[in-house]
């Protein structure tokens, strides 16, 4: 093997006898209109994700708190067949 490529192949390729081939981009780039939409879409995603957030931990703090005040109901949540607090 030598440290020259071998350019032979290269210098004699005739471009005409390629075909004509149409390309089509899958994936376009999104247009400015829709880039300046998509900062409300951020704004009401991270406005859930803060309720959600949220809910999840009031949701929390009731079920704490029925099971401080009311254990005899554990049952209903756990299996806890005949078993009392």
């Amino acid at each position: 093997m030598s440290d020259k490529p071998n350019l032979e192949e290269v210098t004699s390729f005739d471009k005409s006898k390629l075909k004509k081939t149409e390309t089509k981009e899958k994936n376009p780039l999104p247009s400015q209109e829709s880039e300046s939409g998509r900062a409300g879409g951020f704004q009401e995603g991270l406005i859930w994700a803060l309720f959600s957030m949220w809910f999840g931990i009031a949701l929390n703090v009731v079920f704490f708190l029925f099971f401080i005040f009311f254990p005899q109901h554990l049952h209903m949540f756990f299996r806890m067949e005949g078993r009392r607090l």
